[in-house]
């Protein structure tokens, strides 16, 4: 298996051995109100669940009980959108197939990483003991071999949205479009052209298929009341590789001809997740 190949790649054997048993899909997740537009929109899991799957523990009161217990020294680092992500969303069932792969080496415990989106705050911050309770865990090693999550590679996807005067209103476009993709609004990119009355706008949202937060999914699923008003939606095209964009450039031009002929159509619908033992909750990762 060659390294980065999937998500279900990187997880330590630990967690794979629960994808043996439990967990051989990638599925819709169905959200809380207390979550809503936080949580994974898919997540491995077994065929075997029924269906429709909720997360019930996913709530306010639920968020307060576990701050103190998953950074006691500081609480206020255990944030909403961490307890909103339990567990690293998947792309497609190629994701959920067990790794071999040791568990998380030692200094990943002490000082905190990312994986698929999912957040591992730093011992070394959160406990008194940092060292000792990394000892313990069963997830980290002190051990070689041991598994590290570094920077993977960076792609990129776009996705052209037709807006009618999008040029009154541009300042909102990267705040919105980035919440309804459930992404950093630093990620996302965005070039329109001169003023027009229908203005086709491109967003490329930059993925580090490591550490971040999968995209193309939640863009794929991009409908015309998704950023809301005051912008009207014409038409939102198909989602593609933006290859050769440079994101450090300060102009740029889609190295792709852009299609047009397969608008969004899927709504936020029907969506399915994990019971209570889930990937954070069962290992508990700060």
């Amino acid at each position: 298996m060659t390294r980065m190949t999937s998500m279900m790649a990187r997880l330590p054997f630990w967690f794979a051995l629960c994808v043996v048993i439990c967990a051989d899909r990638c599925i819709q997740v169905a959200e809380t109100r207390f979550c809503a537009g936080l949580m994974p929109l898919r997540v491995c899991a077994s065929e075997t669940r029924p269906v429709p799957m909720t997360y019930p523990q996913l709530t306010e009161e639920e968020f307060q009980a576990r701050r103190d217990e998953r950074c006691p020294l500081e609480p206020s680092y255990f944030t909403k959108d961490i307890f909103c992500y339990p567990r690293p969303e998947c792309t497609g069932d190629a994701d959920c197939v067990a790794s071999t792969d040791p568990p998380l080496c030692h200094d990943q415990c002490l000082n905190g990483t990312r994986l698929k989106g999912l957040r591992i705050l730093p011992a070394s911050v959160c406990r008194l003991n940092a060292s000792g309770y990394c000892d313990d865990h069963a997830g980290f090693t002190r051990q070689q071999p041991c598994t590290t999550i570094r920077p993977g590679r960076v792609r990129f996807w776009a996705v052209t949205i037709v807006l009618a005067e999008y040029h009154a209103h541009a300042h909102l476009f990267v705040p919105r479009f980035a919440k309804a993709i459930r992404v950093r609004p630093g990620r996302v990119r965005v070039s329109a052209p001169e003023q027009r009355r229908a203005t086709p706008v491109t967003a490329i949202v930059s993925e580090d298929q490591a550490i971040d937060r999968p995209c193309k999914y939640a863009m794929e699923r991009l409908q015309a009341g998704s950023l809301g008003p005051p912008f009207v939606v014409i038409s939102i095209s198909a989602v593609f590789e933006a290859r050769g964009f440079d994101i450090s450039a300060p102009s740029w031009r889609v190295e792709e001809e852009i299609p047009r002929s397969h608008p969004a159509q899927a709504a936020f619908d029907f969506w399915y997740i994990w019971p209570t033992t889930s990937f954070a909750f069962v290992f508990g990762f700060f």
